[in-house]
């Protein structure tokens, strides 16, 4: 469904959105007309510019279920995340919580955060590295504790997390709770509010469809008026763009900003999220669910386990078996392109559909694993 409108498939079976999801076909028409605006550039220009980036910002806020404003983005979460914790005051609450199923940049910015006075509690998953035990992360929660950080999707094995038990622990003690939803967010309908999420981070790369060099954060609006981040830079102002002496911060989320914004990343992102909106997100996910039966059913006659539990199941699946590494690099030699990571001490292969695939490509997918496991083991 959708091939013709995503260039990348031509000529392979891409299953990989969990590293990088495929641009539209209309990503280009964007990056030629920033090319010619630039050509064109004039101060007045950028006002143009800036407002796309704030479209994108409030349709993404839109999407996700939360206030205009309450959205910023930058050149990666991790920058983000960086300045959301710079702005964080260790004293009797100081003990940051996450896991070992976590991207590694939080962890990090985290240790780096004790230099500061915070302590970092990091909880050991129950399935060696497949997913965030929620019990036992709500569990360590107290009333010493700051901040809890935890991813929504995992990134190996895309198992969603059980945000409730967690939620709930963080509200019983006064702790903010963060999520990581790189790996959830456009791939399904995410609701922060719902969720009771204080920030969120996620980026434009994976399941929106859109730049590399776009992270998103959200803050909680009610939070954000105590935040002050210590790095920063003049669009952080509460008026930048009249070039003077900046001596209070924005009100809202672009307090998180740094320098001049590039409002490109936002402009391609913003295509992919249009394509998504347009399909529907709960149509998104009714989709790489149907998909993600195919992947388990074609696993389960192989007799190859999958990392994350079926009740826990996200976009992407992971499966297990002692040839990983090899059977990556033999499926793209086929041009069948997935990704493997490591989870705990085991390695697996990671499979990520989206819009652009069918069932033909999961068919297409076994038919060269099977290939290609077979020359390995012969």
């Amino acid at each position: 469904m959708m091939v013709k409108d995503f260039p990348g498939t031509e000529g392979r079976v891409y299953l990989n959105a969990c590293s990088v999801g495929l641009p539209p076909r209309e990503a280009e028409d964007t990056y030629v007309r920033f090319a010619r605006t630039m050509q064109r550039f004039e101060d007045a220009t950028f006002g143009g510019l800036y407002e796309e980036l704030l479209g994108f910002c409030d349709t993404l806020a839109r999407a996700l279920g939360v206030p205009s404003g309450s959205v910023w983005v930058d050149q990666n979460a991790s920058s983000l995340l960086g300045r959301l914790v710079s702005a964080l005051q260790p004293g009797k609450r100081r003990k940051v919580i996450t896991s070992d199923v976590e991207f590694p940049s939080a962890e990090v910015i985290f240790r780096a955060f004790e230099a500061r006075g915070a302590e970092l509690v990091v909880v050991p998953s129950s399935d060696d590295g497949a997913t965030v035990d929620a019990a036992r992360v709500a569990e360590a929660v107290d009333d010493e504790t700051l901040f809890v950080f935890l991813s929504h999707s995992a990134t190996v094995s895309g198992a969603l997390l059980d945000v409730a038990p967690v939620r709930e622990a963080c509200t019983r003690h006064g702790a903010w709770l963060g999520l990581d939803a790189y790996q959830s967010v456009g791939s399904r309908p995410v609701d922060l509010g719902a969720l009771g999420a204080d920030f969120a981070l996620g980026g434009g790369h994976k399941w929106l469809l859109g730049a590399w060099d776009l992270g998103w954060m959200y803050v909680r609006p009610s939070l954000i008026p105590d935040l002050v981040p210590v790095a920063s830079g003049w669009i952080a102002g509460a008026d930048p763009y009249t070039f003077d002496r900046q001596t209070e911060l924005a009100s809202d989320a672009r307090r998180f900003a740094s320098g001049a914004p590039s409002p490109l990343p936002p402009m391609l992102t913003r295509v992919g999220l249009d394509r998504l909106l347009a399909f529907g997100l709960t149509n998104v996910q009714a989709h790489l669910e149907h998909l993600a039966d195919a992947i388990a059913e074609g696993a389960a006659r192989r007799g190859l386990s999958l990392l994350a539990p079926r009740e826990r199941r996200g976009s992407h699946q992971a499966l297990i078996f002692p040839e990983v590494a090899q059977a990556c690099d033999g499926l793209g030699a086929r041009r069948v392109i997935v990704s493997h990571r490591r989870a705990g001490s085991r390695r697996a292969l990671r499979v990520a559909p989206h819009l652009y695939n069918d069932l033909r490509d999961v068919e297409l997918f076994f038919e060269a694993l099977d290939e290609t496991l077979r020359e390995i083991r012969r």
